[in-house]
């Protein structure tokens, strides 16, 4: 017993239709077509099969909507992933409120960042089901450090700030032997004496240069700057990929906040990432497989985005179609004017039912 329509994991070698229709060759078995479903009000469900139709490979069914009308089906576009991340929390926000379950869904973990931003900033119950939080990542906290440096919230931390740009254990130790714990600006020809090489001399140059800059512009409570020059040094001697979206997830939740770094990392660092009763859920679309929720929103969905190059079409149609019957009452597809709109969002025919509109 399986749906065809919902065999999402063919790059785990599952068959699916294939394996069904083998199977009823094999033994001479009888199929049986079950079209009833209970979850999805009618609206939705016509919209999801009006997608998986598309699909040339499957069990032919007549699909049917046990729970009747009553469902609303929309589509928008906005500017970019954080104007369609606000515009999913103002939409979904009050709903949760009324006790109604809520889901975000996206096609890869990666597109879930903005959107947790968000739900940070603007102090949203949420959970992040499937992957890890950008936020929880170590470059995050090093940059939250930084801040309180900068705004004299703490003395203590330079060290882990100073690696980062790339001193080692030796090169921080013969500092502190000449300076003391507090470390200060030096000419070149004196780090140089102290063991210093003339690349790693002229960062440390640079940084103690900058901190003081920072703190300058801190005290005339200029934080929109102090955050921003902060955030592109961190990014100057960040290589790793996951390490960039983590120190651009951090300024995007910050930036977003108000009030001194104490005021803002106070905030931020409520722990507002569980799995408890009214949270909002964070997953993604092969995640979401087997659950459901009273409103879903499916973000993203745009060319290259979904369907994604490294699967097929049919494979990722499936896929979409499971996150489109995730939802009971309400279903919402968004994307942003970066791409196209995925040609699963033209399929379910979702412009003619709700005009499309792009976010400023």
């Amino acid at each position: 017993m399986g749906d065809d329509d919902q065999s999402i994991y063919a790059f785990r070698e599952a068959l699916g239709y294939r394996g069904m229709e083998a199977f009823i060759k094999q033994f001479d078995a009888r199929p049986v077509v079950l079209g009833s479903n209970y979850r999805c009000r009618s609206e939705i469900l016509a919209a999801a099969d009006r997608v998986i139709r598309n699909n040339a490979d499957r069990i032919a069914k007549v699909l049917r909507a046990e729970k009747g009308v009553g469902g609303t089906v929309t589509a928008s576009r906005h500017a970019d992933e954080y104007a369609e991340a606000v515009a999913a929390v103002e939409v979904l926000g009050p709903l949760m409120a009324k006790g109604d379950s809520c889901a975000i869904l996206a096609r890869t973990n990666r597109i879930l960042d903005p959107l947790e931003a968000v739900c940070r900033s603007h102090g949203v119950k949420y959970y992040r089901a499937s992957g890890a939080s950008v936020l929880s990542r170590p470059e995050g906290a090093l940059m939250c450090n930084l801040l309180e440096i900068v705004e004299r919230v703490k003395e203590t931390g330079l060290d882990s700030v100073l690696a980062h740009l790339g001193l080692h254990a030796e090169q921080l130790r013969a500092l502190h032997t000449s300076m003391g714990a507090e470390l200060q600006q030096k000419g070149k020809a004196e780090l140089f004496e102290l063991g210093l090489p003339e690349d790693v001399a002229t960062n440390y140059r640079e940084f103690m240069k900058r901190l003081a800059e920072w703190r300058g512009l801190c005290d005339r409570k200029f934080y929109s700057l102090t955050l921003s020059g902060v955030s592109e040094w961190m990014l100057k001697y960040t290589k790793k990929e996951t390490a960039i979206r983590t120190i651009q997830a951090t300024y995007d939740v910050l930036s977003r906040l108000s009030g001194t770094f104490a005021d803002r990392l106070l905030f931020m660092r409520q722990d507002n990432n569980q799995p408890t009763p009214g949270a909002l859920i964070l997953t993604t679309m092969h995640s979401s497989k087997g659950l459901e929720w009273d409103h879903v929103w499916i973000a993203r969905s745009e060319e290259t985005i979904v369907p994604d190059a490294k699967s097929t079409e049919p494979e990722e149609r499936r896929l979409f179609y499971v996150a489109m019957t995730r939802a009971r009452e309400s279903l919402m597809i968004s994307g942003t004017a970066k791409n196209f709109a995925s040609r699963f969002a033209t399929e379910a025919q979702i412009e003619s039912a709700a005009k499309l509109s792009v976010a400023a």
